[in-house]
């Protein structure tokens, strides 16, 4: 039973040392970028009927935030840059005609 979960987390959060040089912005300012990541998955996998058929399902949810402030004719400006997605998905193989193989997911 356990063979066929799986399970995954990524996590990252990166603030950059080295400054960078926004477009537009003013000259020799310290613009230092800032980012994080998150993403966890859980995935069930089994093959049933002598491996004839068989049953993926996939819940699957991230997060990525980006951060930058510059200044632009001496004014200060944050720039965020937020995402998050989220899904499910289910998958029915079957192999069971020679030769043919019949799928059926949903999203």
């Amino acid at each position: 039973m356990y063979k066929s979960l799986s399970f995954d987390f990524i996590y990252g959060n990166r603030h950059k040392e080295d400054p960078i040089s926004s477009f537009l912005s003013d000259p020799l300012t310290r613009t230092v970028p800032n980012n994080l990541h998150l993403q966890t998955q859980h995935q069930y996998n089994k093959s049933f009927a002598h491996n004839m058929l068989s049953v993926l399902g996939w819940e699957f949810l991230g997060q990525y935030d980006s951060s930058q402030s510059f200044l632009l004719g001496g004014e200060k400006f944050k720039v965020t840059g937020p995402g998050s997605w989220r899904g499910t998905e289910l998958r029915l193989l079957s192999i069971a005609l020679n030769n043919h193989q019949l799928v059926m997911g949903v999203e």
